[in-house]
């Protein structure tokens, strides 16, 4: 029981950094959940663009994003399909599926 309450936490955790650093998102999810407050959008919607430059990590020269999208630059479609496809397995596989509708976006 703790530890899965501590692997809840860490991915409550996760997805929250995520929010942080992605403005769109975080303010769709402020909207989600004070509908009532929708005047007040531009304002939410400011501060997390505000948190977002000061919460953004420092850039490092490679990152497993770097790795992703050198590995998604492939000319043979299949080794992109296979890819994008396992990938959205694992983020469905740690309740992601935020992550694996965006993958949507690279699949041509």
């Amino acid at each position: 029981m703790i530890s899965w309450s501590e692997q809840r936490r860490q991915q409550q955790r996760e997805q929250m950094s995520s929010l942080l650093l992605d403005p769109l998102r975080a303010t769709a999810w402020w909207l989600l959940n004070n509908q009532e407050k929708a005047t007040e959008v531009k304002e939410v919607a400011t501060t997390f663009l505000e948190l977002q430059g000061m919460l953004k990590p420092a850039a490092r020269t490679e990152s497993a994003g770097k790795l992703v999208d050198e590995f998604l630059d492939t000319k043979d479609a299949a080794i992109k399909v296979h890819f994008l496809h396992t990938l959205k397995k694992c983020f469905l596989g740690y309740d992601r599926e935020d992550l694996a509708t965006r993958l949507s976006a690279l699949e041509e």
